[in-house]
């Protein structure tokens, strides 16, 4: 019986190196060969700060030209990068109360990863 069935790394979006966090998720992964999500939590802080989220879900889009969308794709891609991991492994993440940005979207990759293990 397999205890370990997902990981799930929480990384600070605005964040510059994760190096650090690199290692443990690569000592974890020799124990299982698991899926992974990889959050990005407070994207909100991600430049320019004073642009307010507008969107539900980092799916339903932003408008054209949207430099604070274009940051957060930008650093989702940097992160998948860096781990190795698809984008798709990358969800980014706003915890703060009445703020439901992507919460629903985590809990989707989470389920989807547990279907397949």
């Amino acid at each position: 019986m397999d205890l370990l069935t997902t990981l799930m790394l929480v990384l600070q979006a605005d964040s510059k190196a994760y190096a650090e966090d690199e290692h443990p998720l690569k000592g974890l992964r020799s124990l299982a060969d698991q899926p992974v999500v990889i959050v990005l939590n407070q994207v909100d802080t991600l430049p320019p700060v004073d642009d307010a989220l507008t969107a539900l879900s980092w799916w339903s889009g932003f408008p054209p030209g949207s430099a604070k969308g274009a940051s957060i794709g930008e650093k989702l891609s940097l992160t998948a990068s860096q781990f190795h991991h698809s984008v798709d492994d990358v969800v980014p993440l706003i915890p703060r109360a009445r703020n439901d940005f992507n919460r629903c979207e985590l809990i989707e990759r989470i389920e989807t990863r547990l279907a397949r293990s």
